[in-house]
Formats: C-alpha cells, sequence, structure tokens
C-alpha cells in the first residue's frame, strides 16, 4: 500500500481521535467540553428528569467498554437504567478518575483500531450488525451526547 494511502480502520481511528480531541468539523470536542467543568459543576442536576453531565459522561465510559466488548465478539447485556446511574462521589478527585476513565476508554478504543484490519469490518454478529457499524456507534453515540453535554454546560 503507498504511503499516502490510509486503510479504513486508520480513517475510523482518525474520527475518534478528531472528535476525542482534535478539529471535527462540528468545533466541539469531548476534551475540551469536558475540561471546562467542575465536580461541583458537572454534579449539578440542572432540570427535572435530565441526568447530569457527570452522570452522562459515566454513560458514555460504559457503553464505549460496552461496544469495545461487543466488537471483539462479547455479548454484554444492557440493564434496565442503560448504563446510567448515580454518582456517590462528588469530590473533585472522583471527577478527575471520572476524566481520566473516559481518557483510558479513547486510548483502549485507538489501540484496538491500531491492531484491526480492514477485512474484519465487514464481520457481522448475530445482532446483524457489522463491527463497522458498531464502532461507527460509538461515534454516534458520543456525539449524541456531546450535544446533551454542551446543553447542560450552558445551564451549569
Amino acid at each position: 500500500m503507498p504511503p499516502n494511502q490510509q486503510t479504513r480502520t486508520n480513517q475510523i481511528a482518525h474520527l475518534f481521535q478528531e472528535l476525542y480531541a482534535g478539529h471535527p468539523w462540528i468545533d466541539v470536542t469531548l476534551y475540551d467540553t469536558l475540561q471546562q467543568l467542575t465536580a461541583a459543576q458537572a454534579k449539578k442536576h440542572p432540570y427535572a428528569q435530565c441526568h447530569s453531565i457527570w452522570e452522562i459522561v459515566n454513560h458514555l465510559i460504559t457503553w464505549r467498554g460496552v461496544l469495545l466488548s461487543r466488537v471483539k465478539g462479547n455479548l454484554i447485556e444492557v440493564p434496565d437504567s442503560n448504563f446510567f446511574e448515580p454518582v456517590s462521589d462528588t469530590s473533585v478527585m472522583a471527577w478527575k478518575t471520572t476524566l481520566q476513565k473516559l481518557d483510558d476508554s479513547q486510548n483502549q478504543w485507538l489501540k484496538f483500531l491500531s491492531e484491526l484490519n480492514d477485512e474484519a469490518l465487514n464481520e457481522k454478529f448475530p445482532s446483524g450488525f457489522s463491527r463497522y457499524d458498531l464502532i461507527h456507534a460509538v461515534l454516534q453515540h458520543d456525539v449524541y451526547h456531546l450535544g446533551q453535554i454542551s446543553l447542560l454546560l450552558k445551564a451549569v
């Protein structure tokens, strides 16, 4: 393969990097958005019946792990809570730990993608989704919740 030709998996990894801490078309990243928040802001529930930013971030971390497990061929059941749980420790250190877990999930995805060949993207799972579909589901899910986080940030 010529040096300037990227593989599909490299292109997908680039999308992960851009959305997380790069310069995506939407001009908003997870990293930059979350770095603006204090633990006190992240734990707030500015609207009744809405999750806090912290709860959304924990949900993102869990779903990133679930989907990474699924693209490796493992089935993970989704609880009725859809991985939205109240945050019990709302200390500054706990918020830093949460952000580190999100960083770790990003690094795990990038490592996985760096080891994946393009042919493996087409493999279908019993759900009917391909590995490619599930990988893009992570990006779609991140963008969806990044929009929520951005709106909640304005309210806190």
